[in-house]
């Protein structure tokens, strides 16, 4: 398997990571004041990424020493 680095999709990441990400994720939509649709298609989006795509919203570097 290869390495897991900044450009990797979400979904590639251990089921444990992604969480994790979902978590991190979910807790700045909340401080965003979004609507609960509007967090559900922020979130999913953010799902659906590459890591570095989070990089302006949670702290990525932790995920890569994962």
């Amino acid at each position: 398997m290869s390495s897991l680095n900044k450009a990797t999709y979400i979904y590639l990441f251990p089921p444990n990571v992604q969480e994790a990400i979902e978590k991190d994720v979910r807790q700045k939509l909340l401080n965003n004041g979004l609507s609960n649709e509007q967090q559900e298609i922020a979130l999913q989006d953010a799902m659906s990424s590459r890591l570095c795509d989070l990089s302006d919203m949670i702290d990525i570097d932790k995920y890569l020493e994962s």
